[in-house]
Formats: C-alpha cells, sequence, structure tokens
C-alpha cells in the first residue's frame, strides 16, 4: 500500500531548492541516519535541477510504501524532450550543471532502487526507493498525517540554513567518495593478494611438472636407450619385435611428457623462438620421413606438392615448424587407414623481405563431424570420445601447433566432412633470405676421436647408455656415480669433458661443478668444458648454470647431435 505525503512543483530555481529541503525532512522524520538523510536529498536535489535545466518544468512525490521492508519513494517527473542514449546516460551522462554534478549515475548510487522510464513524446519517469531502517516506526495513515503535519508547521528556511543545508550535501558526497575509496583499496589488496596466489599456484604447477618430468623422463629415457642398445646386438624375429613394441611405447610416454611440458612452456609465455636460415623443402620432407614409421602396414601414401619458383630459403624458426608440421601430419597418418597423406606448400609475397607460407595437410581419414570442428584445438580435447581408445593421444598436439602458430603470427584452421577426411592450413610470416647470405649447407659437427670424457650420473642406466652411445663413436669414456667420485676421478686424470647429471643425491650437478672449477684452479689446470644433462625438459635459470661453472645445458636422453653442436660452440 503507497500513502501520499506531498508533491514539490520544479518550475523555479527556488523550487529546486525547497525539493532538497522537503526530502531531508522526510528523511529525518522517518527516522533514517544522518548520512541516509543527506544521501536521499542530494539524490533528489541533484535530480530536481536536472528536470528545472533540461525540462523546464516538472513534479517531485513523495510518498511511502508498506511491505517488507516499508519503503520511502520519491517519484520524480517531467514533459521534456526524453533522454536520449538513456544507457549512455546511465554510465554517467545527464550531469547538472549546478550543485554537485552527480546527475543521474549519481542519484541512482544513492539510493537503493533506480528505475527509469523516458521518451520524447512522455519525457521522463524516475522513481527512487530508499527501505526504511529497522528502528522506523511501522507505516500507518497516523505516521503519514503526522509527517505532512510536521512538515507544514515548520518555518520558512532562511538563506544561512540552505547554504548549510548544501555544505551538508557537500561534506556527505566526500564521506561518500572517501568510502569508496577506501573499498576500493581493500578490492586492489585483495587483487594483490589473489594474484600472488595465482602466481604461486602457478609457480607450483610448473615446479610440478618440471618435477614429475625429471622423475618420468629419467626410466623412459633408460628404457628408450637400452631398447635402442638391445635393438643392435643379435635378436630372433620375436625379440625384435618385444624391442620394437618396447621402444614405440617409450617414445610414446615420452611425446605426453613433452606435450605437458610445452602446453605448460606456452600457457607461462616461456616459449623464445629462433630467427635462423633455414630450407623449407628440408623441413617438410624430415617430417615426411619421421611419419613414414608411423604408417606401418597401413595403405597410406605420403605425398608432398610444391609450387613451381618456391623461395625454400627462408628466416624463421625450423624447429617449431617442425614440431607444428610433425603434429598435423602425425594427426593425419594416425586417423587414415587407407588412402593419402599429402603436405601441399604454397607461398605467397606480402612485403619485399617477408612471405606467407601456407602448408595445407590433407587426409581421407575418418573426418570430423562439424559441430566438433570448433572443439579441436582445445586442450585434452578429442572430436569423439570413442576416438581417445582407437587411436590413443592425449588431446594437446592441435592445441600446441594452433598456440605455436599464434606466437609465430600465424594462424592454424581445419575443414572437415565426417567419412570423408580433413585438410588442416596453417599460414606462417617468414623471413626470406636475403642473396649476400651463402647458400652452402655447413657439415654436421662431430666429435674428436680423442676426446677423454668423464660421465657423472646417479643412474646406473643413464651411465650405460651415455657410455656405450659415446665409446661406439671412438671415445674414451670414464664413469662416476655420484659427484665426490668424480671429484676424485676429475683430479687424478685429465679430461676433455664432463657430462653432468643435474639432480643428483647428495652433491647435485650444480655443487659438484663449483667443486671440479675450484680444484682446477688450485693446480693450474686448464679449464674444461661442463655439460649438464638434465631430464627436465624446460631448462630455465641460465645464471644457475653460468654461476656454477657449466658451459652448457642439454636434456635427456643425450643426442650426439646435439653434443656435437654444443661441443663446437665451446670451441669457437
Amino acid at each position: 500500500m503507497n500513502l501520499g505525503l506531498l508533491t514539490v512543483e520544479i518550475r523555479q530555481e527556488h523550487d529546486v531548492v525547497l525539493a532538497r529541503r522537503r526530502a531531508l525532512q522526510i528523511s529525518k522524520l522517518l527516522q533514517f541516519e544522518s548520512q541516509d538523510q543527506i544521501r536521499v536529498a542530494t539524490a533528489v536535489s541533484e535530480l530536481a535541477r536536472n528536470v528545472f535545466e533540461y525540462a523546464r518544468s516538472g513534479q517531485i512525490k513523495f510518498s511511502v510504501g508498506s511491505g517488507e521492508p516499508d519503503r520511502f519513494i520519491i517519484r520524480v517527473s517531467d514533459q521534456g524532450p526524453g533522454i536520449s542514449e538513456l544507457d549512455h546516460v546511465l554510465e554517467g551522462g545527464y550531469r547538472s550543471n549546478t550543485g554537485l554534478g552527480l546527475g543521474l549515475n549519481g542519484a541512482r548510487s544513492l539510493v537503493d532502487r533506480f528505475s527509469v522510464l523516458s521518451n520524447d513524446k512522455e519525457g521522463t519517469v524516475i522513481e527512487l526507493i530508499k527501505f526504511l531502517p529497522d528502528k522506523a516506526t511501522a507505516l500507518s495513515a497516523d505516521v503519514v498525517n503526522s509527517i505532512v503535519a510536521a512538515i507544514a508547521g515548520e518555518a520558512p528556511q532562511t538563506a544561512f540554513e540552505e547554504i548549510q543545508g548544501q555544505n551538508q550535501e557537500l561534506i556527505a558526497a566526500m564521506a561518500i567518495n572517501e568510502h569508496q575509496r577506501q573499498v576500493l583499496g581493500h578490492l586492489n589488496t585483495a587483487l594483490e593478494a589473489a594474484v600472488k596466489r595465482a602466481d604461486a599456484a602457478n609457480q607450483a604447477k610448473t615446479d610440478f611438472l618440471s618435477n614429475i618430468s625429471h622423475e618420468i623422463r629419467t626410466p623412459m629415457t633408460a628404457i628408450a636407450g637400452l631398447s635402442d642398445m638391445l635393438a643392435r646386438t643379435p635378436l630372433t624375429e620375436q625379440q625384435s619385435r618385444f624391442v620394437s613394441t618396447l621402444r614405440q611405447s617409450a617414445e610414446s610416454m615420452t611425446v605426453l611428457v613433452n606435450d605437458l611440458l610445452d602446453i605448460s612452456k606456452i600457457e607461462d609465455g616461456k616459449i623464445i623462438l629462433e630467427d635462423i636460415p633455414f630450407s623449407l623443402t628440408e623441413a617438410v620432407d624430415r617430417v615426411i620421413d619421421i611419419s613414414a614409421i608411423a604408417i606401418g602396414k597401413k595403405t597410406v601414401e605420403l605425398r608432398t606438392m610444391y609450387p613451381a619458383g618456391l623461395t625454400n630459403r627462408y628466416v624463421g624458426d625450423p624447429q617449431r615448424l617442425h614440431q607444428i608440421l610433425l603434429n598435423l601430419v602425425s594427426n593425419a597418418v594416425k586417423f587414415t587407414s587407407e588412402g593419402s597423406v599429402t603436405v601441399e606448400v604454397e607461398e605467397t609475397h606480402y612485403a619485399p623481405d617477408t612471405a606467407m607460407i601456407h602448408l595445407h595437410v590433407k587426409d581421407t581419414g575418418i573426418g570430423i563431424a562439424e559441430e566438433k570442428l570448433s572443439q579441436v584445438f582445445e586442450k585434452f580435447v578429442q572430436a569423439d570420445a570413442s576416438t581417445t581408445r582407437r587411436f590413443g593421444g592425449s588431446g594437446l598436439g592441435l592445441a600446441i601447433a594452433k598456440n605455436l602458430a599464434e606466437l609465430m603470427g600465424g594462424r592454424l584452421s581445419v575443414t572437415s566432412r565426417l567419412g570423408a577426411g580433413s585438410t588442416f592450413s596453417v599460414s606462417i610470416p617468414l623471413g626470406l633470405v636475403s642473396d649476400d647470405i651463402p647458400a652452402t649447407i655447413e657439415p654436421a659437427p662431430s666429435l674428436p676421436r680423442e676426446l677423454r670424457v668423464l660421465v657423472v650420473d646417479d643412474h646406473q642406466s643413464a651411465r650405460m647408455i651415455a657410455s656405450g652411445l659415446l665409446t661406439g663413436l671412438g671415445l674414451s669414456v670414464e664413469c662416476a656415480v655420484n659427484g665426490v667420485e668424480a671429484i676424485s676421478l676429475f683430479e687424478a686424470s685429465s679430461f676433455d669433458l664432463v657430462l653432468m647429471d643435474i639432480h643428483m643425491e647428495g652433491l647435485d650437478g650444480f655443487d659438484t661443478t663449483k667443486r671440479l672449477r675450484l680444484a682446477e684452479e688450485k693446480n693450474g689446470r686448464h679449464r674444461v668444458p661442463i655439460f649438464a644433462l638434465t631430464a627436465q625438459r624446460t631448462i630455465t635459470g641460465d645464471d644457475l648454470y653460468a654461476a656454477a661453472g657449466i658451459d652448457a645445458a642439454m636434456t635427456k636422453p643425450l643426442s650426439v647431435k646435439e653434443l656435437a653442436s654444443v661441443w663446437k660452440t665451446v670451441q669457437v
């Protein structure tokens, strides 16, 4: 039930003052706290000024309504031209030119409920509601009559009292502003704390992935390495199949761990792109050669299509391009049981020193349903739940490929039809190699046969693999099972290279290296290159390696090609 109190017509400047005064009087009689009294008076004053400034005439009706809870209702109406762009106005527009200038949006923030209707034919109607405090007397006709009588019996306000009222409004506005500043400060503090917690959680995730990758990759490296060594020994046909299955399983597990680490590095923004010259055809052909192994007994043909006049030599990151293309081709081979997988290359020039390379990977495989296309690039998602059971995979490969393509300034897209194959298209901008760069390809680096190498690793399998690999190249190798034994061997013998495992019990690789460097200084010996070996695929903290005296860091499993390349860099 609504009970009317009084109406103030807004036609002249002093009507605005009267409306503010009536709002203050009624709020006080309704037993609002002093701050709420001033809030209501300020809101009414602002809207009354707006009516006078923009519509020239209107009225403000004051009433009360009973309910849960009881409420003070203020209805401001005019016959003006209405408010255009109301949404914009509610974001801060329609401000008065005098007074506090809070405008429509400011008035809304001072009450409990606010509504507005406006059009160019009927003008504007604004309704403000302020809930009565719990201590207020329950509403009744007698209460309303007493309020009306009290207002009618009040003496007219002097100019000085009006100034005092406006000063109170200003003080209230300043108090509200200070309160909002404090709230904002608390929110900023909470936000900073939340960011710190998120950073800590992200670092914990990175540390967990780093540690778990080490724990998984160490045995996987041993399995893969020993399987490779076993495959080179005389085996029966059945034993060869067992070893082949063992190697493939280890490789699958390693790929999964690498994918998890790659997606983490991408999310953390820790991917660093290279910018070096390379041959595009060689990069594509290398992917085809690797993917051909996965075809096995399937009747699938792998094909490449190059355009006539392809520039071929570009500047970019061949490793990341290889990773993208290998993911796409491997997927195509996996989901194609017969037919073909084709890599089609296109080139478009859009700047004197830059070309856009388009790689289209087309297959005749199972295809993807149209409603599933939007999900294929999401992490841990495959087009169909049964796909994982039938074909395996983590659902990370396409997500990694898409993110890498975008990091390289390109894009990855897909078109497909269920049962009719798929086409994944990646477009990446690459620099063009200038004519003054020689086209000759340097021979692959190699290791001198006379090298004496000290391998330091607390895992027996890792020592066996490294020793077998290096002795197979004709190098002289000694092994240490921990840091203490490494120091003893290093001081007693002369070595040309040390391969140091970083994660060892007792003295880790960092501390062991520091002691080897001290031994060199103490005995006046030349500096021996020390390369770190770690099962963590993500090598971070270059300063930590350098501070310990480590010359380079490599990931396990030990690669002769990588070792020779790193060896060459330290000899320059």
